[in-house]
């Protein structure tokens, strides 16, 4: 900015004392202005650079997206496999007792091991030394058994005959009448409710609502609601008549 002697040598004379103070007001104004349009350069940096910040996350979530949904699909392709199954041993169930084998035979460590693999929160307890696994075909053939030759044992009556009571017919006659402890009682206090686990011979832990006969792998992000998996605990053991 110049000062007055300055502006008198370009004008060649002594310059109004009024037309002075308009300049001085008029450099002032210019360099506010040159600092404000500096400000919004800085301002306008910040947000390009955040655009492009925007502009990767935005990539990257369309990317995790499209995962998702392969992820989903590869699952909805999977549940609906294991209701045709269901629904095929359902149609072939025989009258009398379902033949059943033992696919393996496993301690303690293998059961408690599945169960702290699958992150399930519920305190457990395997209760037996020794374990006898059956296929996910073959517990299945049993329940749907289970539930048309005991259809009475299925019918609700509030307090009397609730969830606990089927969960723990359920797990009692499967082990007494096979011979496997593959499958849990489980009492979930974080859920209010009671239903069923079983591993399999694949080593997959399964969730099964016994009212409905409804079984689905148990993941650990969907485990909510009644099936919260988080305070309570699921006994594995088996039961000789």
């Amino acid at each position: 900015m110049c000062n007055r002697n300055t502006l008198i040598k370009l004008l060649g004379h002594e310059c109004p004392k009024n037309y002075w103070e308009y300049f001085v007001e008029a450099e002032k104004q210019r360099q506010d202005a040159l600092a404000d349009l500096a400000l919004c350069r800085t301002k306008h940096e910040a947000v390009v650079e955040r655009l492009a910040q925007t502009n990767v996350t935005l990539s990257k979530a369309t990317r995790d997206k499209n995962r998702l949904e392969l992820a989903l699909e590869e699952i909805e392709k999977i549940v609906t496999a294991k209701d045709v199954r269901i629904a095929e041993l359902q149609a072939r169930l025989p009258d009398s007792f379902p033949k059943f084998t033992w696919g393996l035979v496993q301690d303690a460590r293998w059961v408690a091991d599945i169960l702290i693999r699958y992150r399930i929160g519920l305190n457990r307890y395997p209760m037996d030394s020794d374990y006898f696994i059956s296929c996910f075909d073959d517990v299945m053939a049993y329940c749907l058994w289970h539930r048309r030759t005991y259809p009475r044992a299925y019918q609700y009556i509030p307090e009397h005959r609730d969830c606990e009571n089927i969960a723990a017919k359920l797990w009692a006659d499967y082990s007494s009448d096979t011979g496997c402890n593959n499958m849990g009682f489980t009492i979930d206090w974080s859920g209010g409710h009671s239903y069923n686990h079983f591993i399999d011979t694949d080593e997959k832990l399964w969730t099964m609502e016994p009212q409905t006969m409804k079984v689905w792998e148990f993941c650990e992000e969907k485990a909510t609601g009644i099936y919260d998996s988080e305070l309570g605990f699921t006994l594995m053991s088996e039961i000789r008549g």
